[in-house]
């Protein structure tokens, strides 16, 4: 997965603080590793907790570490 200043999942025992734990929990029941979870399933579940650093934003710190570097290639390319 694209980071943007976090560290990956390594372990079951210790989730990312972008990830609630009953997410966690539940994808620990679908995937063998961390390193087996699907980037949209990832990012999906990202900024599920309550307490998020970014209130009311629309998407994790995955998806808009993808999205801004889709729309810095598309200004790049213009020029």
């Amino acid at each position: 997965m694209l980071k943007n200043n976090s560290r990956p999942a390594c372990s079951w025992s210790s989730p990312p603080r972008e990830i609630s734990s009953s997410s966690w929990l539940l994808l620990s029941t679908l995937y063998q590793d961390p390193s087996d979870i699907d980037l949209f399933v990832g990012g999906a579940a990202e900024g599920e907790e309550e307490e998020e650093e970014e209130e009311g934003a629309a998407m994790g710190p995955t998806f808009a570490c993808i999205v801004a570097r889709q729309f810095r290639a598309l200004k790049d390319g213009d020029r």
